[in-house]
């Protein structure tokens, strides 16, 4: 059988007592629930489904830890449980490994989570998945999360990009949306900002609840530290490893940072075209190695090497 995952209730015990995330949670039982119901109803789901999420189910089957909720038989119906319709919050909710591992990292409340790793993962998409949830049910009025990039127009090409994807329908048709400030403001009041590394009043400003710090590794450690100063809560960074720089040697050896990697393969969402694409640079070491792995690399350009010479030629 294929399993798809969905929501894991083998620790709902452990997040109910988070007040903060197990808010989130609660909205994403609440979406699959409603879905499993649904497809129950209408045959295409087994029908025990229904009985299971009213509690009509023997000892032994509640003592079972089970893993992934939803079990199907084949492929098709495993597609067809993907997403999940919201209008309210998001378009769909695809949620890859990436996604739950976030999650699970936040649920312990570190000051950091460091989220290195190759091309096309879906570090950052995972990041606003995250916070659209948070936010809403978390936070209340006055509350503000702050997205960061290096530049507006890699913002506007990335972060951005992907949170209209995630809100399902283009940003200049939202009410919620500002367009001049890039703030997104929930029914709560809550705020989700986005603005560039490079725009010192920023970057100096007030304080704030939360801080993503998208591709870190292109904003300098100086102008982080300021932002880290003006941050109460959670600190997400994300990167592709093509150096060495101020993340890896002074954030994530500390013991409230979590580190989690990922790579293509955490993203079941990716086309056979781009998953061809990624694999066919595999013969260049140095590409591979970051992009391909996720690892730590020396990418041309960055780290040379050399041979030492006792006099010029």
């Amino acid at each position: 059988s294929v399993s798809a995952f969905l929501l894991n209730r083998s620790s709902d015990l452990q997040y109910d007592s988070k007040q903060d995330y197990s808010a989130v949670k609660d909205l994403i039982r609440e979406f699959c629930e409603s879905y499993q119901k649904e497809m129950a109803a209408a045959g295409i789901f087994n029908g025990n489904i229904i009985s299971r999420l009213l509690g009509l189910v023997d000892k032994q089957q509640q003592e079972q830890r089970i893993e992934n909720r939803i079990v199907v038989e084949d492929k098709d119906q495993a597609d067809k449980i993907k997403t999940i319709g919201d209008k309210d919050s998001m378009a769909t909710i695809a949620f890859t490994p990436v996604f739950w591992k976030l999650y699970d990292a936040a649920a312990t409340h570190p000051r950091y989570i460091s989220m290195p790793g190759g091309t096309r993962s879906g570090k950052t998409y995972s990041i606003l998945q995250f916070l659209h949830l948070l936010i809403p049910k978390a936070d209340k009025a006055g509350d503000v999360t702050s997205a960061v990039s290096e530049t507006l127009p890699h913002l506007k090409r990335g972060a951005i990009r992907d949170f209209e994807r995630i809100i399902g329908h283009p940003l200049k048709a939202d009410p919620a949306w500002n367009a001049s400030d890039l703030v997104y403001t929930y029914p709560n009041g809550a705020k989700l900002e986005f603005f560039s590394a490079d725009t010192s009043g920023k970057v100096l400003g007030p304080a704030r609840k939360r801080l993503f710090l998208n591709e870190c590794n292109h904003i300098q450690y100086e102008t982080a530290r300021q932002l880290f100063e003006r941050t109460t809560g959670l600190i997400i960074l994300d990167y592709n490893p093509a150096n060495t720089f101020w993340a890896i040697e002074q954030i994530e050896p500390r013991q409230n940072c979590i580190t989690i990697h990922s790579t293509y393969k955490d993203n079941s969402f990716l086309t056979p075209e781009q998953v061809a694409e990624i694999e066919s640079n595999i013969n260049d070491p140095n590409w591979w190695k970051v992009y391909g792995l996720g690892e730590l690399g020396s990418l041309d350009g960055v780290i040379y090497t050399f041979q030492q010479v006792d006099a010029m030629p």
